[in-house]
């Protein structure tokens, strides 16, 4: 078990990593609501 450390760190990483896409992603969605809204108006 020598190598958990290295196991964790990697995993932490691709969740973060996962976490900061799928916040773009929700950011740029909630966006072009947001834009969409304006222009209807």
């Amino acid at each position: 078990m020598a190598d958990l450390p290295a196991i964790l760190i990697a995993f932490g990483t691709m969740v973060s990593v996962i976490l900061n896409a799928l916040g773009k992603f929700f950011i740029r969605l909630a966006t072009a609501k947001l834009i969409k809204k304006n222009a209807d108006d």
